[in-house]
């Protein structure tokens, strides 16, 4: 199954293209992916609802790495927004920049198409061990994922991760990321900061549901 990331070279050009508009600046780097073998096995994971309703309206904080006091019930990732939300009690308690997919409108439909997948998953797995600093694995794909990919006789693609970035990326670079955001530079995958996959990998837990909409 492809592994739906790519490394700091991806990510490296996207910051040099959005830096040239301000300054000159030249970067390059090397390409590394996570693999499925290596993830910590889940534990029983309880099936995705069909449905999630959206969070009532509640004050949101400074968009950044807010750890909240307890554990998350529901991810809620607005890919529009290039904005992740963690959800408790109806309310969001934590929300994060987020990049997507090299593609990033629309919903995955097969592998190597570039984009983010589109629907209801639960968090199944963890990597401590990622080229991405730390990484969680959606449930991509599900029952209507595969029944797509199979309409369409593509493979659905898969390794569908919420991570960090690339571990042989620069300080500088890192710090660009603060400074210019997050571009949509994965091949799928939803990249945080790594300060903020470093909460999420504490407050969300296997089994929690991510409902990830346009």
């Amino acid at each position: 199954m492809r592994r739906e990331s790519v490394g700091a070279r991806s990510l490296i050009l996207m910051l040099a293209v959005g830096l040239a508009l301000t300054v000159t600046a030249c970067v390059t780097g090397t390409t590394g992916t996570p693999g499925a073998a290596d993830l910590i096995p889940p534990p029983a994971v309880p099936a995705a609802p069909e449905t999630m309703a959206a969070p009532k309206s509640a004050p949101v904080g400074p968009v950044g790495p807010v750890a909240p006091a307890v554990p998350a019930e529901r991810i809620l990732v607005l890919k529009g927004a290039r904005r992740l939300e963690l959800i408790r009690d109806g309310k969001i308690v934590a929300a994060y920049p987020i990049g997507l997919g090299r593609h990033p409108v629309g919903p995955k439909e097969r592998e190597g198409d570039g984009r983010t997948p589109e629907g209801d998953y639960v968090i199944d797995g963890r990597n401590p061990d990622s080229h991405y600093d730390l990484s969680l694995r959606i449930s991509y794909p599900n029952a209507a994922d595969i029944a797509r990919a199979r309409r369409l006789g593509v493979p659905p693609g898969g390794d569908i991760m919420i991570h960090g970035l690339p571990n042989d990326v620069s300080p500088s670079e890192r710090h660009r990321v603060e400074v210019l955001g997050m571009p949509d530079w994965t091949a799928g995958c939803i990249a945080v900061s790594d300060a903020a996959i470093a909460t999420l990998w504490r407050e969300v837990p296997n089994g929690t549901p991510i409902d990830i909409r346009p």
